[in-house]
């Protein structure tokens, strides 16, 4: 069972946390939890793609993929995505 934490969180947290397994889940899925009420607010149309330095988190984009019932797509370097969006739009 994953640790709920909030919304924006700066952790220190033990060694003995993360070797229990809750520490790795539980951060997944707060940042997931996070990206998904951005989602909410602004809907979802697929197809879905995930672009960021985040994207490239195999655990989040599962954990995206599961909680959102969808299957998200993630380009081969999602962390320049925008620049070259912003580079063929100058």
């Amino acid at each position: 069972m994953p640790i709920k934490i909030g919304k924006v969180s700066i952790l220190c947290l033990n060694f003995d946390f993360f070797k229990k397994g809750c520490g790795s889940r539980g951060l997944v899925y707060s940042i997931s939890n996070r990206i998904i009420s951005m989602v909410e607010r602004i809907g979802l149309e697929e197809p879905v793609c995930i672009t960021g330095g985040v994207a490239k988190n195999f655990a989040v984009v599962r954990a995206l993929e599961e909680l959102l019932s969808v299957k998200i797509y993630v380009p081969e370097e999602p962390q320049i995505t925008g620049a070259l969006g912003a580079a063929l739009l100058a």
